[in-house]
């Protein structure tokens, strides 16, 4: 008897038993807003920010990720969803910094367009999430871009003069654009290049974006001065 005891005490049979860390899974809160949306157009919803962040979305996998957890809330586990290594590291950061903040500690859950807009609408988590390359050099070596160039004066983006340059492509997933505006013109050799703009297509097939300074790093817009490319999503 006294040994069982022992054996009881050095094992902690009684204690719980600590659980495995929740990873990726989130409680997320939706609002039919003043559109009126409906739990299915919330999915289709979903699914598109998913895919365009680089989900794989096999059939059927975004169904087995989500459980209702209340009303309008529900529980998502993104690491079932088919976001390969890289971008569950990347989402990692905003799923534990959405769970440590205030307002999840006091609802256990967030918002879905919180999600939403640290996620698709922040510029530089979406470039970790898609892992799009940090520098132009780097993109370039992805792609085959050789001599096809375009050269566009009047575009119905940008208000300066573009230069396109496409990639070599056989394949889909091969295609990629390069745009560099700048200032001066084409016909008076007196183009000069200020930012570049490019996409090309996720494994899912979306498209993926990024724009680069003129010392070809990411950064977070393009300047409204020139262009309305906007940014990423």
């Amino acid at each position: 008897m006294l040994s069982v005891i022992w054996l009881n005490q050095c094992m902690n049979i009684n204690e719980p038993t600590p659980e495995e860390p929740e990873n990726l899974v989130l409680n997320m809160k939706w609002f039919s807003g003043s559109f009126m949306q409906t739990e299915e157009e919330m999915r289709i919803g979903l699914a598109w920010v998913l895919s365009s962040l680089g989900a794989e979305l096999a059939s059927g996998s975004l169904e087995k990720s989500m459980t209702d957890y209340g009303e309008r809330v529900f529980t998502i586990d993104l690491s079932q969803v088919g976001f390969s290594e890289n971008a569950q590291e990347a989402l990692q950061v905003v799923v534990t910094r959405l769970k440590d903040s205030p307002a999840y500690q006091a609802n256990n859950h967030t918002e879905l367009g919180r999600f939403v807009a640290l996620t698709l609408n922040s510029t530089y988590h979406y470039y970790r999430i898609v892992d799009m390359p940090t520098t132009l050099v780097g993109f370039r070596q992805q792609h085959r871009f050789e001599a096809k160039k375009v050269r566009v004066a009047n575009s119905a983006i940008s208000d300066i003069p573009r230069l396109i340059e496409v990639a070599e492509a056989e394949k889909f997933e091969e295609i990629a654009y390069i745009a560099t505006e700048g200032t001066g013109d084409f016909l008076t050799n007196s183009f000069k290049a200020i930012e570049f703009e490019v996409f090309d297509f996720l494994p899912n097939g979306q498209l993926r974006f990024g724009l680069y300074d003129l010392n070809g790093n990411l950064k977070a817009a393009a300047d409204p001065q020139f262009t309305r490319a906007g940014k990423p999503a």
